[in-house]
């Protein structure tokens, strides 16, 4: 998530980074509503710094057993108008929320810019890669064709990119997991 100090400070930057990304958001429209918010917020405060200050007053009043109704009753539509701006802020904040939880991070500088997964580039090789008589699968269709993984029901649990093990893919994570936990604990 993007710090909103950043968006604030330099705008630019966060929309360089989108632009590289090639993702698009309303910086410009998500700044305008943080800069009402907070306006609001500024206008609420104050709004209740003087209820406060009021509210002394009334009991200092009727400790003297003088009449405070009239401010009583003006206090009552400053506390209504606390409420209307607090719900104003409420809003500015779910509508800011949905903005702002949409913008990816920033790519750190020294990613390459492109358009899509061909512009990647290759950084290093490892090892010797193996050829095929044959077109190999990925894990994703051959756990799938194998009935160990189901992406399809994982995407409705905990949305896209997630897998679940079924059957034998549940073991074979299990294996993995105590494998590596008694590696672990019995040599590190």
């Amino acid at each position: 998530m993007i710090d909103f100090k950043l968006l604030r400070e330099n705008p630019d930057i966060v929309r360089k980074a989108l632009q590289s990304r090639g993702a698009d958001a309303d910086i410009d429209g998500l700044i305008a509503l943080d800069a009402e918010r907070r306006q609001l917020i500024f206008s609420a405060d104050e709004l209740k710094r003087k209820r406060n200050e009021v509210s002394q007053e009334i009991a200092r009043i009727k400790k003297a057993g003088e009449d405070a109704s009239a401010l009583i009753a003006e206090m009552r539509s400053v506390g209504d108008k606390i409420a209307t701006l607090d719900a104003e802020v409420r809003d500015k904040d779910e509508r800011i929320n949905a903005i702002w939880l949409t913008i990816p991070n920033i790519p750190e500088a020294s990613v390459p810019f492109g358009q899509s997964e061909d512009d990647n580039r290759e950084e290093r090789v490892w090892g010797e890669v193996k050829s095929f008589d044959f077109k190999p699968l990925s894990h994703a269709d051959l756990g799938e064709n194998l009935g160990i993984l189901d992406f399809q029901r994982a995407a409705k649990i905990a949305g896209a990119r997630f897998t679940l093990g079924i059957g034998a893919g549940a073991l074979i994570e299990r294996a993995l997991i105590n494998f590596f936990l008694d590696l672990h604990t019995r040599e590190h």
